[in-house]
């Protein structure tokens, strides 16, 4: 049953009835994704919630260098010494030989990790994949240009590579270096 009022300038407002109705349709709709995600359907939600994991949990270092969240709601850890996780709400899987110390989800879903020794990224379709997935390596500079420290995506795209030998920003498929010329301009009014 619905049932409005009319406040005093005309403008109908609904009762709790009609809030409490759209809440259970949100929930049900969050309750069927459309697309599978990482939870487990099986599992109350409030399994979920926890405030610390550690090597009893299968995390394999209490060390985590950073963390990502995939578009299917993995989450990504980079731990210890540099060793590439995944997180499924329940369980912790090491990426073999992948070393990551730094990450960062592209705007497409690619999964780009960071290291002393250059920068690999891995396709979406591959995040969901077990074993070792596949990569393509870079190296943004050389010598201390490939010591990859941070990693951050613009509003538009652009990867910008913080290294141990500077700023490189990856655009095209290509690195340039990330001077004042490769930076955004603003446009006077």
């Amino acid at each position: 049953m619905y049932s409005t009022q009319r406040s005093g300038r005309g403008v109908i407002a609904a009762t709790p009835v009609l809030c409490r109705n759209a809440l259970a349709c949100l929930l049900l709709l969050a309750a069927f994704p459309a697309h599978p995600l990482a939870l487990d359907p099986n599992q109350p939600f409030s399994g979920y919630l926890r405030t610390r994991f550690g090597d009893e949990d299968g995390l394999p270092s209490g060390v985590v260098h950073d963390i990502v969240q995939s578009k299917d709601g993995f989450l990504w850890l980079s731990t210890g010494s540099s060793a590439l996780n995944r997180f499924d709400g329940r369980h912790f899987t090491e990426i073999p030989h992948v070393f990551a110390h730094v990450l960062a989800i592209a705007p497409e879903g690619d999964l780009w990790v960071g290291s002393d020794g250059g920068l690999e990224r891995i396709p979406v379709a591959a995040l969901n994949q077990f074993g070792r997935p596949p990569t393509t390596a870079y190296h943004p500079g050389p010598g201390p240009g490939s010591h990859i420290v941070c990693l951050h995506f613009s509003r538009s795209g652009v990867l910008w590579v913080g290294t141990a030998g500077g700023l490189y920003r990856f655009e095209h498929s290509g690195f340039s270096t990330g001077g004042e010329a490769s930076l955004p301009r603003t446009r006077p009014f």
